[in-house]
């Protein structure tokens, strides 16, 4: 059931006697929605409908708002019944191709882009969304082709620059992502975000001075906003400048008291910096803010926040000599995540300190999670960076062999396996993780790729 405060004052200029006319509080739906107040435009409109159910532009922007507030089937359901009787059934399909790729419906997102742009070939975020589909299911080639050309049709609209240049990001293209985002700055110098990507772009190209310049310039458009900071933060990180890292964290905290996203780094600036005890303090805020493992189930967020607090945790115990805080820490950090490679770390050095014989089968583990991540890394970065599939395969292999129960390493070698062209050895690769697989778009991927291209049409289709 969706919660929403409810719009009191549009239900009873509809059933009043002095009621506006539909029309104009159908207007006012809109003119809410535009303004972001997207529960009270649901309201409305929902009333609009209730008056007049054929009032397709009403049903059409209803559609709109509930793909806003996070439902994309409820918009779907409107969206549809909208467009028998639209006069634009252009914009009704390009906001049910919105619909379906929120759904991660990439075939029912594809037919309703495409139909979009077929009717509205000037309808250029149609095409740009259009292009997100063929990124979503392995086509990055293709995406990266159709946004260059996209780019130079749109020369004031920045958004296919940015996407180009995050894909170049992704291939690890850095340079490459400079220029896009340099042109998209070109058009749009007052957005923080676009400075804050370009430092990102700068960093990873290990031109420092001029990432830290555009992660300043984002810090100086926003004041009041502690994302730039962090990233600047960041950058002080890489460069081992701590003292500066923890200067822009505080600044961060002063914006965002007791945040522990926040907090976490800066726990991890004071660490570096020799301050065991102000760090421990910090980490320990952090974790008393996120609550204990079973309020934050579910919370993806949240939940990764924990275990990055639990490790920290445990590695200033140990510094400190605090072994039974240290040893407690750890096994909280084990009993949230099983396969953490410093979990069996931190647990395994408490443990041999002490003389205890199971620190053993911890470091072993420790061993063989941390070689198999290595590999497995290894062939991620074959496969993306080189685009050479066989270094790749060979790699996943080994991280494989070593440890069987890596989903990661298992799809990567799937993904392997169909790059070079054996399509019945990925099905195969993946057919092992099928029940764990199928709510991720990581595992759907390689594995309905691999079925289009062993002929199993029918099934692809079925199972995109």
């Amino acid at each position: 059931m969706i919660k929403r405060a409810l719009a009191l004052a549009a239900v009873v200029g509809l059933t009043a006697g002095t009621v506006q006319a539909v029309p104009q509080q159908r207007e006012r739906g809109v003119s809410l929605l535009q303004a972001g107040r997207v529960a009270e435009s649901i309201e409305i409109l929902e009333a609009v409908l209730a008056q007049d159910p054929s009032d397709t532009a009403a049903r059409f922007h209803l559609g709109r708002a509930f793909l806003a507030f996070g439902e994309p089937g409820l918009a779907v359901g409107q969206l549809e019944l909208a467009l028998a009787s639209s006069a634009d059934p252009g914009a009704v399909h390009f906001q049910l191709g919105l619909a379906r790729l929120a759904q991660e419906d990439w075939l029912a997102a594809w037919q309703a882009l495409t139909r979009a742009v077929e009717l509205r070939p000037t309808l250029r975020p149609a095409s740009f969304a259009l292009i997100e589909v063929c990124y979503r299911v392995g086509e990055v080639a293709a995406a990266r082709r159709r946004l260059a050309a996209l780019a130079e049709v749109t020369p004031r609209w920045p958004d296919p620059e940015v996407r180009a240049a995050e894909l170049a990001m992704d291939q690890g293209e850095a340079a490459v992502a400079v220029v896009w985002l340099e042109r998209a700055l070109a058009v749009s110098p007052g957005r923080p975000g676009l400075w804050t990507r370009l430092g990102d772009a700068f960093a990873t190209a290990f031109n420092y001075k001029a990432a830290e310049d555009a992660y300043r310039t984002a810090a100086e458009l926003a004041p009041n906003v502690v994302a730039p900071r962090v990233a600047l933060a960041y950058h002080f990180f890489n460069v081992q400048q701590f003292g500066l890292a923890e200067a822009e964290l505080g600044r961060a905290l002063q914006l965002a008291p007791g945040d522990p996203s926040v907090l976490l780094p800066y726990a991890e600036s004071l660490l570096y910096q020799g301050r065991s005890a102000a760090a421990l303090a910090a980490v320990a805020e952090v974790l008393q803010t996120l609550g204990s493992a079973a309020e934050d189930a579910g919370a993806g967020g949240r939940a990764t926040l924990r275990a990055g607090a639990l490790e920290l945790q445990a590695r200033i115990l140990i510094k400190l000599g605090r072994l039974d805080e240290a040893e407690e820490a750890a096994r909280a950090l084990l009993a949230a995540v099983p396969r953490s490679v410093q979990g069996h770390f931190g647990l395994g050095t408490v443990l041999q300190r002490r003389g205890d014989p199971a620190a053993a089968e911890h470091l072993r583990t420790f061993k063989r999670l941390s070689d198999g991540r290595e590999h497995r890394e290894l062939g991620d970065e074959y496969l993306r960076l080189a685009d050479d599939a066989i270094a790749a395969e060979r790699e996943y292999q080994l991280a494989l062999e070593i440890d069987a129960a890596d989903v990661a390493a298992r799809i990567g070698l799937g993904r392997a396996l169909l790059a070079s062209g054996d399509a019945a050895g990925a099905l195969a690769a993946l057919e092992p993780f099928a029940s764990q697989g199928r709510g991720s778009a990581q595992w759907l991927i390689p594995w309905i790729l691999g079925l289009d291209a062993s002929g199993r049409r029918d099934e692809a289709v079925a199972m995109w």
